[in-house]
C-alpha cells in the first residue's frame, strides 16, 4: 500500500510529460502553417509592388525612347533648317521634304509621348497606394517616387506640342508659298522654335531619366527587403522549432527517469518477498522466548574430551587372602 503513492505520482509525471510533447508536436506543425501563410502574403505584397514597380519603369522607359528619337529628329531638322536657311530661294524643295518628314516622323513621336506619360503617372500613384499597405510588414519602410517630376514632364510635354504644331504650321507654310517670298526672319523663327522644343525635350529627359534611376533604386531596395523579410520569417519558425524540440526531449528524458525508478521500485519489491525471515528471538519449547537459542548438548561436548563413563576401570591391586597361612 505504501508504494501506491509512488506510482500514482510517476503516471502522473509521464502522462503530463506525455502531453507537453503532444503539444509541442502541435506547436511545431502550427508554427510552419503560420510561417507559410506569413510567407505567402509577404510574397503576395512583394510582388504586387514589384508588378506596379515594373510597369512604371518600363513605361518610362518607352517614354524616354520616344523622347531620345524626338531629340535626334529635331536635331536633324534644326541642322536643316540652318542649311536651308542659307539659300531659301534654291532650297524650296527641301523645305517641303522637310515639313513633310516633320509631319511624318517629329508628330507622331511627340504624340506617342504625351500618349504614353500619362499612364505612367497613374502607375506611380497605384505604386505608392501599394507601398502604403506594404509598409506595414515588418522591416519594409518604403516611399514611392513623387509625381512632381511627372507632372512637370506633363506640363513640359504640353508646350511641347504647341512648339512642335507651330513648327509644323510655319514650315507648311514655308513650303507651301513661294520661294521667294521666305526670308530671314522666317528662318530665323523656325530654329528658335526648333531649339524650343529640344529645350523642352531635354528637360523632360532629365526629369524621366531621373525618374527611372529612383524607380530602379527602388527595385533593388524591395529586393534586399524580400530577401531579408523571408529569412527573418524562417529563422523565427526555426527557433520556436528549435525550443519545440528541446521541450520535446526534456520530456522524454523525464518519462525516461520515471519508468527506470519504476522498474526499479518493482525490482526491490520482488527482492523483498524471497529473502528468509530472520528470527530476533527463539521460542523455547514450552512457548516462551529466549534471548538466545542454546546450542544441543552434543555440541556442547568437545570431540577431544573421551567419555568417562565408557573407560575402562583401572585395575585392581592383587592381595593374598592366605599370607597368613
Amino acid at each position: 500500500m505504501k508504494k501506491i503513492p509512488g506510482i500514482l505520482g510517476r503516471s502522473l509525471l509521464i502522462g503530463v510529460a506525455g502531453l507537453f510533447i503532444l503539444l509541442s508536436i502541435g506547436g511545431v506543425a502550427g508554427v510552419w502553417y503560420v510561417n507559410r501563410q506569413a510567407v505567402h502574403v509577404t510574397l503576395a505584397v512583394f510582388s504586387v509592388v514589384g508588378n506596379g514597380v515594373a510597369v512604371v519603369d518600363s513605361g518610362v522607359s518607352r517614354v524616354l525612347e520616344h523622347v531620345k528619337d524626338a531629340r535626334s529628329e529635331i536635331t536633324l531638322t534644326t541642322q536643316d533648317i540652318t542649311t536651308l536657311s542659307q539659300n531659301l530661294k534654291d532650297n524650296h524643295p527641301g523645305l517641303v521634304a522637310l515639313s513633310e518628314r516633320l509631319e511624318a516622323r517629329l508628330a507622331p513621336t511627340v504624340d506617342r509621348i504625351q500618349t504614353q506619360l500619362a499612364p505612367v503617372q497613374e502607375g506611380v500613384a497605384g505604386v505608392d497606394a501599394v507601398l502604403t499597405v506594404a509598409n506595414s510588414l515588418p522591416y519594409f519602410q518604403e516611399k514611392a517616387p513623387g509625381l512632381q517630376p511627372i507632372q512637370d514632364a506633363l506640363q513640359d510635354v504640353a508646350g511641347l506640342s504647341a512648339d512642335v504644331r507651330q513648327l509644323r504650321t510655319t514650315l507648311r507654310a514655308a513650303a507651301e508659298g513661294r520661294a521667294d517670298a521666305m526670308t530671314d526672319e522666317t528662318a530665323a523663327l523656325l530654329l528658335r522654335i526648333a531649339k524650343r522644343v529640344d529645350d523642352r525635350l531635354a528637360r523632360i529627359q532629365t526629369r524621366l531619366q531621373d525618374l527611372l534611376n529612383q524607380i530602379e533604386a527602388l527595385q533593388e531596395r524591395i529586393a534586399q527587403k524580400k530577401v531579408r523579410i523571408l529569412f527573418t520569417l524562417n529563422l523565427i519558425a526555426a527557433f520556436i522549432t528549435l525550443m519545440f524540440l528541446w521541450i520535446i526531449y526534456s520530456q522524454i528524458v523525464v518519462i525516461r527517469e520515471q519508468v527506470r525508478g519504476w522498474r526499479h521500485a518493482a525490482g526491490d519489491e520482488d527482492l523483498s518477498v524471497h529473502e528468509p525471515v530472520a528470527f530476533d528471538a527463539a521460542v523455547t519449547r514450552d512457548g516462551t522466548a529466549d534471548d538466545e537459542v542454546s546450542p544441543p548438548a552434543d555440541a556442547m561436548q568437545t570431540p577431544d574430551a573421551p567419555d568417562v563413563s565408557d573407560a575402562p576401570a583401572p585395575p585392581q591391586p592383587l592381595t593374598l587372602e592366605n599370607e597368613g597361612d
